[in-house]
C-alpha cells in the first residue's frame, strides 16, 4: 500500500516537472517571437482624391505624388507631416507617376490622353504634355541617363522620353499590353510585364531593343527588381500569384502564391521584403526576399491599388482606390554604419532592426509580423499553467 502511494506520488512529481518544462519551452519561445506580433502593423490614412492609382515619392524634397485617377489631378502629400498640402490638375485618367530626383521633375501618365504630363516639383506647374502611345499604364525614370521609360499597355510598345529635352526618342516594341516595368540599373536592364501576351520582355537600355521574353503567368501587371537577391518579381494578376525570375540566368524559377487580384508590387530592400498589393482581398502580403516565402498579411483599405515605399523614414504607402484614401504602414529604426564589408543582425529591441553596410547614411525599413505562433504560445503557456496548478498531487500517506 505504502510502495503503490510512493510511486503514485513519484508520478505526480514526475508529470508535474514534465508539465512545467513544457510551459517553460512554450512561453520562452512565446518570449522571443511575441515583439513580432506586437509590431504589427497599426496605421494611419491619409484622404487624397477619387480613385488613386499611383504613388511616387520624390527622395530630394520628400513628397509623394498621388495620381488621382477619377478627379484627374495628383495630391501631394508631405511624408514628414504625413499631410496633403496641395492638388495639382493633370490630363485625363491619370494612371501612373514617376519621379526624378536630381532634376525635380514629376511624370505623370494620363492614360485617356494618352500622353504624359510633366510637372516642376520645385514650382509645382505644370511644363509640357508630351504625347506617347495608346493608354500609358506605367513610368520608369531611368536614374542613369534621365531617359523617362512609358508603358503603353493599348499596344505594344514603350515610349523613351528624354528627360533633358521632353521629346521622344525612341519607341521599343515589347509584347503586348505592357503594364508594369522595373529596372536593373547595374546591367541596364529594363523588365516590362506585358499583361495580354502573359509574358515579360527583357529590353537592353543601351541598344532600346528587346532581347528575350519570358512566360510567366496569367495576365501580368506588375513587376519589380531585388538587387539584394538579382531577382525579378512578377505580379501575375489572373493565377493569383507572383513568378520569380533570376536575373542572372533570365530564367523563370518558382510561383508564390498571394492574395487574390494582386495588381502592385514594391521591394523593401533594406530589409529584403517584397511587397504586394492584393486589390480583391484589400490587403499587402509580406514575402522574404531571402526564402521567397510569405511572411505576412496586412489589412489596408479597399481596393488597394498602389504602393510605394520610402527608404528614408521606411514608411509603406498604399493607394486604397475603393477609400479615395492612402494607408500609412510605419516602419522600424535601421542604423547604418561606415563598413568594409555587409552584415546584418537583430537587435533586443522588439521594434528595432540593426542593418550595417558600406554606407554611412541612417535610413528605415518596415518590419510586419513574423508569426502569430508567439501569441498562441503565451495563451497555451497561460492556460497549462492554470491547470497545472489546480490539480494538487494528493500527500503520501503513511
Amino acid at each position: 500500500m505504502n510502495l503503490h502511494t510512493s510511486n503514485g506520488f513519484s508520478s505526480g512529481l514526475t508529470n508535474r516537472f514534465a508539465l512545467l518544462l513544457v510551459i517553460t519551452v512554450m512561453l520562452a519561445f512565446a518570449f522571443i517571437s511575441l515583439p513580432h506580433v506586437m509590431a504589427a502593423s497599426t496605421y494611419s490614412t491619409i484622404k487624397v482624391g477619387g480613385s488613386p492609382a499611383g504613388i511616387a515619392i520624390d527622395s530630394a524634397n520628400g513628397m509623394a505624388y498621388v495620381v488621382d485617377n477619377a478627379d484627374n489631378n495628383v495630391t501631394v502629400v508631405n511624408t514628414a507631416t504625413n499631410a496633403p498640402v496641395l492638388n495639382m490638375t493633370v490630363g485625363n485618367g491619370p494612371d501612373a507617376v514617376a519621379v526624378n530626383p536630381t532634376t525635380g521633375m514629376v511624370y505623370v501618365a494620363d492614360s485617356v490622353d494618352n500622353n504624359v504630363t510633366v510637372i516642376n516639383a520645385a514650382t509645382n506647374k505644370q511644363v509640357v504634355n508630351i504625347s506617347v502611345g495608346a493608354s500609358p499604364a506605367a513610368l520608369l525614370v531611368n536614374p542613369t541617363t534621365g531617359d523617362v521609360y512609358v508603358a503603353n499597355s493599348g499596344g505594344h510598345t514603350l515610349s523613351v522620353i528624354d528627360g533633358s529635352t521632353n521629346k521622344v526618342i525612341a519607341n521599343v516594341s515589347v509584347s503586348n499590353g505592357p503594364m508594369g516595368l522595373a529596372m536593373n540599373p547595374t546591367t541596364n536592364t529594363l523588365y516590362v510585364a506585358d499583361n495580354t501576351d502573359n509574358n515579360m520582355t527583357i529590353v537592353n537600355l543601351s541598344t532600346n531593343t528587346g532581347i528575350k521574353n519570358i512566360t510567366v503567368g496569367n495576365g501580368p501587371d506588375a513587376v519589380a527588381f531585388n538587387s539584394a537577391s538579382n531577382t525579378v518579381y512578377v505580379v501575375d494578376n489572373t493565377d493569383n500569384n507572383v513568378t520569380i525570375v533570376n536575373a542572372a540566368t533570365n530564367t523563370a524559377t518558382k510561383n508564390i502564391t498571394v492574395g487574390n487580384g494582386p495588381d502592385a508590387i514594391t521591394v523593401s530592400e533594406g530589409a529584403n521584403q517584397i511587397m504586394v498589393v492584393d486589390n480583391s482581398d484589400g490587403n499587402v502580403t509580406i514575402i522574404n526576399g531571402a526564402t521567397n516565402a510569405q511572411i505576412s498579411n496586412v489589412t489596408v483599405g479597399a481596393a488597394p491599388d498602389a504602393i510605394a515605399y520610402y527608404p528614408k523614414t521606411g514608411t509603406t504607402y498604399v493607394a486604397n482606390s475603393g477609400d479615395n484614401d492612402l494607408s500609412v504602414i510605419p516602419g522600424i529604426k535601421v542604423t547604418t554604419t561606415t563598413s568594409s564589408s555587409s552584415s546584418s543582425s537583430s537587435s533586443s529591441s522588439s521594434s528595432s532592426t540593426t542593418i550595417t553596410t558600406s554606407s554611412s547614411s541612417s535610413t528605415t525599413v518596415p518590419e510586419f509580423p513574423v508569426t502569430q505562433i508567439g501569441l498562441a504560445a503565451v495563451v497555451a503557456g497561460v492556460i497549462a499553467v492554470a491547470y497545472a496548478f489546480s490539480r494538487r498531487t494528493p500527500s503520501p500517506k503513511a
